[in-house]
């Protein structure tokens, strides 16, 4: 499970996500929010507890991500929701600025996740991000106790 975010901004994040990812990326949120509204097999999941306190600033992801696949014509979303995303989201950004009672986060928090963007597609997230030939691959959540960020490693 991945939340990917190579920028700080959400809009910005949802921008870049070719389709596939956009359209998995408000699948694993929902995911997500249901793991902390109902607990389950996800809870315990390490971006589950980078999320847990922050569930406004996830579902405000998964809504930009929504406006974008809207805005491409892929997936199924109502128009009526689609015109209430517009009005709220466009008008009132989110971003992980708004999530700064966190420890604060590693320098190359971001560039790891353009990094692994990179690594699933090179040819359509070149244009978007310069590469990184001796970054590791991996991401960055919370640790258990939520009071520092941990690099864990992901496969492609």
């Amino acid at each position: 499970m991945q939340v990917f975010l190579p920028y700080r901004d959400f809009y910005l994040c949802a921008r870049c996500l070719d389709n596939r990812r956009l359209l998995k990326q408000i699948l694993e949120c929902k995911q997500i929010l249901n793991a902390l509204k109902n607990g389950g097999p996800w809870s315990n999941h390490c971006i589950t507890r980078t999320w847990r306190g922050y569930d406004g600033a996830l579902v405000s992801y998964m809504n930009y991500c929504i406006l974008e696949a809207s805005s491409r014509g892929i997936g199924k979303f109502s128009s009526e929701i689609v015109n209430n995303l517009r009005l709220a989201y466009y008008s009132c950004p989110w971003s992980l600025r708004l999530c700064g009672d966190r420890p604060s986060l590693p320098q190359d928090y971001f560039e790891r996740y353009q990094l692994h963007l990179l690594h699933k597609n090179k040819e359509y997230y070149s244009k978007f991000f310069p590469f990184y030939e001796n970054t590791p691959s991996g991401y960055y959540a919370l640790n258990k106790a939520g009071t520092a960020w941990q690099l864990y490693s992901l496969g492609k």
